[in-house]
């Protein structure tokens, strides 16, 4: 077999392999949040499966216009658990910068809040593990509670 054939055949091997695990690698390092990109980094790192904004088709909010979609899908000893990174804004009213009036920031804060709620009430019924880790902009913490989050799963 040459050398191209073989590296054809391990591609198409590898495809395989990612399909089976619904793995989904972005190829847009700077896609989401700064604290999805640090998460998104730490996966790669240390070689995790994961999916990148999980849908699911019975999940969205107000319409089927507007899936609800979960930070990573994480394979991790033969099963797999849904994180978030939650900023500030899952805990308190907050503008990014943007000028909005104080109704329209608190009118988005109850929204975030309302689809956090229909995500955790929809994991909750479909018996999916769900974890959250808070991101308030402090890398090394972060860092440190993912190392903490899968410490704890590896009982």
């Amino acid at each position: 077999m040459s050398l191209s054939n073989y590296a054809n055949k391990m591609i198409s091997h590898k495809t395989k392999i990612e399909k089976k695990l619904s793995i989904w690698i972005s190829a847009d390092y700077k896609k989401g949040s700064k604290g999805e990109q640090i998460t998104r980094d730490f996966l790669r790192k240390h070689n995790l499966a994961f999916k990148e904004q999980k849908t699911f088709k019975d999940l969205y909010y107000k319409s089927k216009e507007y899936p609800l979609r979960f930070d990573f899908q994480i394979w991790f000893k033969d099963k797999w658990f849904l994180l978030e990174i939650q900023g500030n804004q899952h805990y308190k009213p907050s503008s990014f910068g943007a000028h909005l009036t104080e109704q329209e920031i608190q009118q988005n804060f109850e929204e975030g809040q309302e689809r956090d709620r229909m995500k955790k009430e929809y994991c909750e019924k479909h018996n999916i593990l769900l974890k959250c880790v808070d991101w308030n902009g402090n890398k090394d913490k972060l860092i440190k509670d993912l190392q903490k989050m899968f410490r704890e799963l590896n009982y």
